[in-house]
């Protein structure tokens, strides 16, 4: 599958392909392979790392697991994005900057790019409604990864090319997802 992302104003963000780990009307996983070709807005380049990306229909945020490419987890890396759709062989999402980072050994959230929202909230012209949606995003996801809820608890950094996703998930629905 293509994941096609941009920026507000439709500029690249990122665009590669990856391997379809599961979908269904709810839920799509994708595993990203260390070595793949990525084009970005900062120009070519090849992953450096195995990612797992996870998007639930409807949400307006997307879930990221990394590891090194000998599998050692890395982090839970979470996007908050507008415009979803998958269909066709393309995800397709529009990057709203705003990103936050849990790594296994700390204890809570990090809220990383705030400068580059605010940098493009004014020059793209971000909608107020759409600001809002935005900062609600990130309170709600960044109090869900401090108290560990799914699917924040760690358990998807067990999962590995070839298993079900799904049961390393579980909670997750019930989280409010």
């Amino acid at each position: 599958m293509l994941v096609d992302t941009t920026k507000y104003d439709g500029s690249l963000h990122y665009r590669f392909e990856t391997e379809v780990v599961h979908r269904d009307e709810g839920l799509l996983a994708l595993h990203l392979k260390p070595g793949t070709p990525m084009q970005s807005y900062r120009g070519p380049r090849d992953s450096e790392q195995h990612i797992l990306m996870v998007q639930w229909a409807g949400l307006p945020w997307k879930l990221s697991v990394h590891w090194k490419p000998d599998w050692t987890p890395r982090l839970h890396y979470v996007d908050v994005i507008d415009g979803l759709a998958w269909s066709d062989g393309v995800l397709r999402l529009v990057d709203m900057d705003l990103d936050l980072v849990l790594r296994p050994q700390f204890a809570g959230p990090i809220l990383d790019d705030v400068d580059e929202f605010e940098e493009h909230r004014e020059r793209m012209g971000y909608p107020a409604d759409l600001v809002q949606r935005c900062r609600d995003t990130v309170f709600e996801v960044a109090a869900k990864m401090a108290q560990r809820e799914p699917p924040f608890h760690g358990a998807l950094h067990g999962w590995r090319p070839g298993t079900d996703v799904l049961p390393l998930l579980s909670g997750a629905a019930t989280a409010g997802l």
